[in-house]
């Protein structure tokens, strides 16, 4: 955990909301946080899903906040593993963009960095944090060879 001023950074693990409190009583990343987190007010920048860990960082600025989480506003790199094996076809339809219900998802670089057993680890670079953004672009692909993050 890193603080400054203005951010607090955590790496957050699995198997945590990301919410200040939870009405089903799982685990929320302030279990994470010194109780000053929670009493100053200090509000997560986006969202991570329960099942995703990664950087989340946290601000009592609302303009901070709102700079980072603004299409546009701030590139998101990522490192995440797909069930089934990610082709050349896959990565380009994911970088010229897909209709969902949700609107266009798109991602601005997609980088194959691996396999492993079934699953391809890719490097995910998109400048927009839509609600389960990169979930829903590999969903939207419409490949019954691609399974969930």
């Amino acid at each position: 955990m890193y603080t400054s001023h203005k951010l607090l950074a955590l790496h957050k693990p699995k198997g945590y909301v990301v919410t200040r409190s939870d009405e089903r009583g799982r685990k929320t990343v302030y279990d994470l946080l010194p109780d000053w987190a929670f009493n100053d007010g200090w509000m997560p920048i986006g969202r991570l899903d329960l099942e995703s860990k990664g950087l989340l960082l946290f601000t009592t600025d609302g303009q901070i906040g709102n700079k980072l989480t603004k299409p546009g506003g701030c590139i998101k790199v990522y490192e995440i593993w797909v069930r089934g094996h990610v082709t050349d076809a896959h990565i380009t339809q994911a970088k010229r963009g897909v209709e969902s219900k949700h609107g266009l998802l798109k991602a601005l670089v997609v980088e194959k960095l691996g396999m492993g057993g079934a699953k391809t680890k890719l490097r995910i670079v998109i400048d927009e944090g839509k609600n389960r953004h990169i979930r829903r672009l590999f969903g939207a692909l419409k490949d019954p060879n691609l399974g969930h993050l």
